[in-house]
């Protein structure tokens, strides 16, 4: 089938996706459009949404559709045709059927391109949504990535404070989220791999770890990715993107031995999916395991 190399980058959130979307974009020959989270999937996954997820769909809508108006207010005034990037948008907010979906990537790209979507809320699909995505897509791939999961909770608490209660100090964000799973699921790594592999073969999924994109480990694995995907780099000037890199109060050592604790059969998981762990999961194991 033709249009049939298709990546999906699923994160989950935080783990790097917003400089790995950047790096494939600029770096690379792979076809990567300019929207960075389609949230096409997780969208259109019922059995993935809790209360919260729907809230947060409809303000994504609500925000997108503002964009889309405004851009079309702009080209109007000065008797412009979109450009690409805006084009894109148009599309986005048009779409109402996977068919819809693939036809955004068919219609841009050539048959042997390989053309990819950055949205790390697909990490929390359903089988159903895994599915959908398999059959638009049988030959797809899916990168996923591991990252410490400490600093990823920290990481994620900084994130929802900037973006969801900006008027709540970060210490409060602290002492009522971040060790109340109840109030705030975090994400398995295990279970987003089990998922994937209830759908997909083993050999269409790459899991990395965040720690050594940016590390002196960053070529090896950028050649892996590359590799797994298919693509070729075009450049070999150093990448760097630092536009989406959290600046937050450093975590206390009892915060982190405590957050370690709670997840401690992920070191595990990691350890026997990968052959190894990166020196800081390494630390944290000596420290607090």
């Amino acid at each position: 089938m033709a249009h049939d190399n298709y990546v999906a980058v699923i994160g989950p959130p935080k783990t790097g996706t917003t400089w790995m979307h950047r790096y494939l974009s600029e770096r690379t020959d792979a076809a990567v459009p300019t929207i960075k989270e389609f949230h096409w999937f997780d969208e259109t996954d019922p059995a993935s949404q809790s209360d919260q997820r729907i809230e947060a769909i409809a303000r994504r809508k609500a925000r997108r559709q503002e964009r889309v108006e405004e851009i079309r207010k702009r080209l109007d005034q000065h008797k412009r045709t979109p450009v690409p990037r805006q084009q894109e948008q148009f599309d986005r907010v048009a779409m109402q059927t996977d068919a819809d979906y693939r036809r955004f990537f068919t219609s841009r790209y050539g048959p042997d391109d390989c053309f990819v979507d950055v949205t790390p809320a697909y990490s929390r699909l359903s089988r159903a949504g895994y599915e959908r995505m398999k059959a638009l897509f049988p030959k797809a791939r899916i990168v996923t990535f591991l990252r410490n999961p400490a600093d990823h909770r920290w990481s994620r608490m900084a994130h929802m404070q900037r973006n969801r209660y900006p008027d709540v100090p970060f210490d409060e964000i602290i002492s009522t989220r971040f060790l109340n799973f109840d109030l705030d699921s975090p994400i398995r790594y295990a279970e987003v791999r089990n998922g994937l592999l209830d759908v997909f073969d083993p050999d269409q999924v790459l899991t990395l770890f965040t720690e050594d994109i940016f590390s002196d480990r960053q070529e090896e694995t950028l050649a892996e990715l590359r590799a797994f995907m298919g693509i070729s780099q075009t450049s070999a000037e150093p990448f760097e993107f630092t536009g989406n890199k959290g600046h937050y109060p450093k975590m206390s050592t009892e915060q982190r031995a405590a957050v370690v604790r709670a997840f401690a059969p992920t070191w595990d998981f990691a350890e026997t999916l990968m052959g190894r762990l990166p020196a800081k999961w390494e630390a944290d194991r000596a420290a607090f395991l």
